[in-house]
């Protein structure tokens, strides 16, 4: 009504004309979700093609907005020129988009653990790369945070050694344990449960080195535990299997957590088999996460579980698979500050290209917003795009295809940084990528700006950075020509020896120097 009355001018000349003209100034001060529906509506009128085609859409878009009008309100308002200035903004809840039943089971997972009482649970969350499958779990797990349950991490990697990974997540367990100097009645339990279960295992110590220490009440050392696996590797998987038992309890219930479950090893799949089919374990999970596009009726994880399953253990399934095609306009819609109906056009575009992947579908987005076929225009108030371009858009299907090609129309020396960063590993230090690159012109400090700008990494930590996933890695491995991998990890781990000092060996760079030269040596004596 005061919009009408602010221009009697417009609003007579819209109805003599029957066709719109320069809208009220009015307008500029509603929130773009409204701004952009009233100037849809009057768009229809000239049968523009960003109007609406049918009053039922006009409906649905006032009855959306009616739900939560304060909510949509805040969402919708912004700092216009920013938006024009910076990439497109995608909200952190995006990832969750059409994951809300999923989500909801891996919290009773959790919720299960902590009261259960009798044998091992477990839960194993399957779906394509991509799917969200890690960061479900990563956001339901952030809830649980703290004395009242134990979280005990694993994540193996395509690009290292899997047979060392779960030593090392319990031997940073007590390493915290120990720096934290923690003396609460809990710990103190567990300290007993485990000297009760063991006298003096001099293989456990030697694999975990920092539980020698939270036993004694010594001072922290930096042991890095051998190869879980060898000759004595079943004995091993025994003590694991006890110390594990050891440690949980109603106090402490402990979590186990396998990522990307398809590159386990056999000992570890051996050691899960042991935990699920020891019915003296209490208060105690296993969540795995595997690709299920990697892992056929061949792959030793599906023996695995279907022997877990045999033997009567609980175990329960979670599928995280693409996202359904509203899913896809809920988040253009949200993410652009317009109307639903407004959006499917370009949400079912994207969709189909994306597949319903939805690490897909944000990195698509982005790069419509980089390559100027989606811009927000400062005289309409709202984000504008060219349809027929982005449906000629070339797509691969395959995700790490698609980001690789992104990442060739970067500057040469970003692609170098991103080659170096992709060899040191899931998460890498800048200090040490620093010194992998001979180029003088090569700026550490740029090149990460331009890796977080991209969605590409992360900061993890005080000069620490890792990948947004494992997808994005590999698909800055691929950016190294085939048969110059063994060269190119040769030459890093030269660079890293000849750059680092004698103390920053010892302390960082003598792991990813050792790495490189061999894996260099490896793939030479394949080819």
């Amino acid at each position: 009504k005061n919009i009408v009355h602010d221009d009697d001018t417009w609003n007579s000349h819209h109805r003599k004309r029957g066709k719109p003209s320069s809208l009220p100034s009015s307008l500029s001060s509603l929130p773009l979700y409204i701004h952009s529906l009233i100037t849809a509506l009057v768009a229809s009128c000239s049968k523009s093609s960003t109007g609406y085609s049918c009053a039922k859409d006009v409906l649905l878009d006032l009855k959306r907005f009616s739900e939560n009008p304060n909510s949509n309100v805040r969402k919708y308002l912004g700092d216009e020129s920013s938006i024009v200035h910076r990439s497109l903004q995608l909200g952190v809840d995006i990832k969750f988009y059409g994951r809300q039943v999923q989500l909801t089971m891996i919290q009773h997972f959790f919720e299960t653990v902590i009261r259960n009482e009798s044998c091992p649970l477990m839960s194993v969350v399957s779906g394509c790369p991509g799917a969200g499958k890690s960061t479900s779990v990563n956001e339901v797990k952030s809830r649980f945070r703290g004395e009242d349950l134990l979280l005990i991490e694993v994540k193996f990697n395509k690009f290292s050694r899997p047979d060392s990974v779960l030593t090392s997540a319990l031997n940073s367990i007590f390493a915290n344990m120990v720096a934290t100097s923690n003396a609460s009645n809990a710990l103190q339990s567990m300290k007993q449960r485990i000297c009760d279960a063991f006298e003096y295992e001099n293989e456990l110590y030697d694999a975990i080195p920092q539980l020698l220490v939270f036993l004694q009440g010594g001072s922290f050392v930096s042991n890095s535990p051998p190869i879980f696996g060898g000759k004595k590797s079943n004995q091993l998987e025994f003590m694991l299997c006890r110390l594990i038992g050891a440690i949980a309890s109603d106090e402490i219930p402990v979590v186990l957590y396998l990522d990307d479950l398809q590159w386990a090893d056999q000992a570890t799949l051996d050691l899960i088999g042991m935990l699920m089919l020891d019915p003296s374990i209490t208060y105690f999970g296993i969540l795995g996460c595997y690709r299920d596009n990697e892992v056929d009726k061949r792959h030793p994880l599906f023996g695995l579980l279907e022997a877990i399953r045999l033997n009567g253990a609980p175990l329960a399934s979670i599928h995280v698979g693409p996202i359904e095609r509203e899913c896809v306009n809920s988040i253009v819609s949200d993410t652009l500050c317009l109307p639903p109906s407004l959006c499917r056009p370009l949400s079912t575009v994207i969709h189909q290209k994306a597949g319903g992947v939805i690490l897909f579908v944000i990195r698509f987005l982005n790069s419509l917003n980089k390559q100027g076929h989606l811009v927000y225009c400062l005289e309409s108030r709202r984000w504008t795009w060219d349809l027929e371009k982005i449906k000629s858009e070339r797509v691969s299907e395959d995700f790490v295809v698609h980001t690789t090609l992104q990442m060739n129309s970067l500057p040469k020396l970003v692609q170098i940084g991103f080659m170096s960063a992709a060899c040191l590993g899931s998460n890498f230090n800048a200090s040490i990528l620093g010194k992998t690159i001979e180029d003088e012109e090569f700026d550490v400090c740029s090149f990460l700006e331009i890796g977080k700008d991209g969605g590409y990494i992360e900061e993890s930590g005080l000069g620490s950075f890792s990948w947004t996933h494992d997808q994005i890695q590999q698909a800055a491995y691929d950016l190294i020509p085939p048969t110059q991998r063994e060269s190119f990890h040769y030459q890093l781990g030269q660079m890293l020896l000849e750059n680092s000092t004698n103390c920053e060996m010892k302390r960082d760079a003598l792991f990813f120097i050792v790495d490189n030269m061999n894996k260099g040596v490896d793939l030479k004596l394949d080819r």
